[in-house]
This record gives structure tokens, C-alpha cells and sequence, in this order.
């Protein structure tokens, strides 16, 4: 039998302190496709770094399974063998994982999203960069809420364009009228048809304001948006704190989709 996870790690190096919370909502999910990972100090050169993520796995477990298991690996492996920016790091991150599930893995019918973050100090600046793939989405939440991920549907105008370019069509809101998400881990049998798994990035210089960052699969953000959640953990002291009352609020408001929440509290 699958057994939740719940994990509080009070006092962390890239960060203040984090915590994740998972559910698997049976009856409405049979198997747990959500899957996570966090490295703390993974660089290991005095810059606090902390890498950590999301993903949810559709038609299956295995992609979002390998991703988490591989992706910390890979990241560190092509920083060991050339220096480069971070953000081209991460990009090339997710290229070099993405052939390895295909090679690896029964991708061609099964996927996963990613939301995938890496802190670090750069001089004097705590410096947080984030990359995503699919619908799992992340918040950077202080005074105010600052969207750390961009939801990719086939048919939002961008993604439509490059899914017809590629001769594919949107039929119902999804990808050959199949796939409810434009960009992923996997789901090779789709990549002639416009499907990428080249993230959208976003790069944040962090402020005394900024406490938390949220990191959820879509079974949270199907029942929570970001503005209410800003109001319910304005006053949370802890990110243990924080994931068990919105696995709470989730479980409240009905969600029926695998549940997964990671929290981390800044150190500015």
C-alpha cells in the first residue's frame, strides 16, 4: 500500500527551513504520479545553493519517477564539466534528462510536467531561478505574489502556433486533441507534432519581502489560487506550516487529482 509522504526539514543551508506534503486523493487516483526532489548545498562551493522540484507524471509513473531521480544528477554533471550561466545550465538540464527518458524509458504514451527551481547567493544577491514544463506551477510569495512558472496549453496562442507549424492540431483544448499540456518531459510519439520540453525560465533578485516559495502539481492550483493563498500564509511561521494546511485546504475543497506541495522559506 502507498504510504504518504511528509517531510519538515526545520534548518537547510539554501534556504531557512522546507517542507513537502503529498496526497494520493484515492478514491480518485489509484497510483501516485506526483513526484519531488530537493538538494540542499548541492554545488557545495559556499554560494547556499538549493535545487529543488515538482513533477507530475500523466499516463503513468515512470517519467515523472526518473525525472526526479536524474534530473539533480545531470544538473551537477554538466556544471562539473563547463561553467556556464545558470539559466542555460538549467535549459540544458532538461534537454540532456529529456533524451534519457527516451532512451531509459516507455515515453512515447507517457509524460511528465517539471517546476523546477535553483537558489543560490551571486556576491551579495540571493538570486532564485526557476524552469517549467507543462501545468505544475510555482509562486514566490511576500507583500505581493510573483509567478515563477507559465502554464503550457496547446492552445494558448504561442503554443497553437507552434503545434500547427509543426502539423499538429488543438481539438478540444488538447494537443492532436490528446494532450492536455504543449510542453513535457516525454510523450515522444508527440514531439513531431510541436511538442518541446525547452522550459520557460524566469530569473528573480530576492528581497527582505519575499518569504516563501510554493511549488504544487495542479491538484492544489484546481481548487487554490494564488491570490487566496497569499492571504492564508501571510502569517505562517513555518513551511511545515504551510503544506500540511493547504493539503488541508485541497482536501477540503474536493481535489481530485495526486496532491503535492513544497515549501521553502527564504534566507535572504
Amino acid at each position: 500500500m502507498y504510504t504518504n509522504q511528509s517531510v519538515y526539514i526545520p534548518k537547510a543551508i539554501g534556504a531557512k527551513e522546507y517542507a513537502y506534503d503529498e496526497e494520493i486523493n484515492i478514491p480518485y487516483r489509484q497510483q501516485m504520479e506526483d513526484f519531488y526532489f530537493i538538494k540542499d548545498n548541492i554545488l557545495e562551493d559556499g554560494s547556499q545553493s538549493i535545487l529543488f522540484g515538482i513533477m507530475d507524471g500523466h499516463g503513468g509513473q515512470t517519467v515523472a519517477k526518473f525525472v526526479s531521480t536524474n534530473f539533480p544528477k545531470v544538473f551537477l554533471q554538466l556544471h562539473k564539466q563547463k561553467q556556464r550561466p545558470f539559466d542555460k545550465l538549467l535549459q540544458d538540464t532538461f534537454e540532456k534528462v529529456n533524451e534519457l527518458v527516451k532512451q531509459e524509458c516507455n515515453s512515447n504514451e507517457m509524460g511528465s510536467t517539471a517546476s523546477i527551481g535553483f537558489m543560490r547567493l551571486e556576491g551579495a544577491k540571493r538570486v532564485l531561478y526557476f524552469a517549467n514544463v507543462g501545468d505544475s506551477r510555482a509562486f514566490l510569495f511576500g507583500d505581493q505574489v510573483v509567478p515563477l512558472t507559465t502554464d503550457h496549453k496547446p492552445n494558448k496562442q504561442g503554443e497553437k502556433a507552434r503545434i500547427q507549424k509543426h502539423q499538429g492540431t488543438v481539438l478540444m483544448d488538447r494537443l492532436n486533441g490528446i494532450l492536455a499540456i504543449s510542453r513535457a518531459f516525454g510523450d515522444h510519439s508527440f514531439t513531431q507534432y510541436g511538442l518541446t520540453c525547452t522550459p520557460d525560465q524566469v530569473r528573480v533578485e530576492l528581497r527582505l519581502s519575499h518569504k516563501w516559495v510554493v511549488v504544487a502539481s495542479d491538484g492544489l492550483w484546481d481548487v487554490v489560487n494564488e491570490q487566496e493563498l497569499l492571504q492564508f500564509i501571510r502569517y505562517k511561521e513555518s513551511a511545515d506550516e504551510v503544506t500540511k494546511f493547504l493539503q488541508k485546504l485541497a482536501q477540503k475543497r474536493q481535489s481530485k487529482d495526486n496532491v503535492s506541495i513544497l515549501c521553502l522559506k527564504i534566507q535572504i
